[in-house]
C-alpha cells in the first residue's frame, strides 16, 4: 500500500517486513519530505515515523535520524504489518530507547487487546 503527499511524492509504502533489501530502500523517503512540511505554522501535530522493518540497524538508523527532526511527536511504523509478536516486540525493545523522553509517541496499527494491555 503506498501513500502519496499533496505533491504525489511517496511517503510510506507498506511492504513485507522481512525483506531487508525493501526495508533500507523505503527509509531513504522519510529523509527527503519532513524539511518541507516542518517549516512554517501549523495547527496540528505532527508525527515523524521509525521505520526498518525488522532489522535491529534499520530500526536505530531510523529512531536516530527521526529523532533529530523537530516533530512533535514519534511514531513507531510497521509493527503491525505481518511480524510476530516477538518480532513486535524486539523492534520496541531496539526503537523506544533511541526516543526523546518529551515527545509524544505513538504505536501506529497495534489494536489487539492483549497487546495493548501489554505494552
Amino acid at each position: 500500500m503506498t501513500f502519496r503527499n499533496s505533491k504525489s511524492e511517496t511517503i510510506s509504502n507498506v511492504q513485507n517486513p522481512n525483506d531487508k533489501n525493501v526495508s533500507k530502500r523505503l527509509l531513504s523517503t522519510p529523509r527527503r519530505w519532513p524539511n518541507g512540511l516542518l517549516r512554517g505554522g501549523r495547527k496540528q501535530a505532527l508525527y515523524g515515523i521509525v521505520q526498518g522493518g525488522v532489522y535491529k540497524d534499520l530500526r536505530e538508523e531510523s529512531a536516530r535520524f527521526i529523532s533529530s527532526l523537530p516533530f512533535d511527536g514519534i511514531a513507531i511504523g510497521g509493527v503491525a504489518v505481518g511480524e510476530s509478536k516477538q518480532e513486535m516486540m524486539d523492534v520496541l525493545d531496539w526503537t523506544v530507547p533511541l526516543l526523546p523522553e518529551e515527545k509524544l509517541r505513538h504505536l501506529l496499527g497495534v489494536g489487539e487487546v492483549d497487546d495493548i494491555l501489554r505494552l
